[in-house]
């Protein structure tokens, strides 16, 4: 059950920002004819086998355990550019972007400000004690909150998922996608990347409200760090340049 919830909690907001355009899309339905519903029928049953053999493997594995745990801290934002230097990936921050403070985010978890105490600036143990390991380092609206883009963070020694192989993490994300009953997913592919020079593996997602999904993750030590864009899909352009505009932070 734990490990369930680590790999949901990374998920949730992704969920909520995909899931506010449902209702739009709703309406259109209504109006489908008989037709036109058995053909997306049809087609949503090719649709999941084609979910189904989308799996990431790896031919490494990483004993974890002979690795030294790593601490990690908390962005900064100076000079329209968002840092942190703990994992090494810094970007720009346009105008258009609304960084929220600690407590806006607490509010977009739902969690409650109470659980973090008084503070203004929360640390990632923090979060970590109110969310079973997990941690948020940033999030940012763009768009009305259409668009979102998040870091976070799966201390795997807390949220009981240490002996996990990074490929399990990425095949266990996307199984919980494609069995999300409220929105139905797409995993159109998963594969090795570079971001801000570093190594991670890629998700890419679609849905069927217009939005789509760009899903990062790589694992340091007993961290796994999950960077993810969501947005409207005729905002892919926009999201490609701004997964371009990453830098290494050393």
């Amino acid at each position: 059950m734990k490990k369930t919830l680590a790999i949901l909690s990374l998920i949730t907001l992704s969920l909520v920002c995909v899931a506010c355009g449902k209702d739009n899309d709703k309406k259109k339905t209504e109006n489908t004819t008989v037709a036109e519903k058995e053909t997306s029928t049809s087609e949503a049953t090719t649709e999941e086998k084609q979910k189904s053999q989308v799996v990431y493997a790896t031919s490494t594995d990483v004993d974890y355990s002979k690795q030294e745990d790593i601490k990690i801290g908390r962005a900064t934002v100076s000079d329209a550019m968002l840092e942190n230097k703990s994992i090494g990936i810094a970007f720009p921050v346009t105008k258009d972007m609304q960084v929220l403070s600690d407590s806006e985010i607490a509010a977009k978890l739902a969690i409650g400000q109470n659980m973090f105490g008084d503070d203004e600036r929360y640390t990632i143990e923090d979060f970590e004690d109110a969310m079973n390991g997990i941690s948020y380092d940033s999030l940012i609206l763009l768009d009305e909150g259409n668009t979102l883009i998040s870091i976070s963070f799966n201390n795997t020694k807390k949220s009981g998922i240490y002996d996990d192989s990074l490929a399990d993490f990425v095949n266990k994300t996307a199984e919980a996608l494609v069995n999300n009953q409220s929105v139905n997913y797409t995993i159109k592919s998963i594969e090795d990347v570079k971001l801000g020079g570093k190594s991670y593996v890629r998700t890419l997602v679609g849905t069927d409200v217009g939005k789509s999904q760009m899903i990062y993750v790589r694992r340091e030590a007993n961290y796994i760090i999950q960077v993810s864009i969501t947005y409207p899909d005729e905002k892919e352009s926009w999201a490609k340049e701004f997964i371009d505009s990453f830098v290494e932070v050393k």
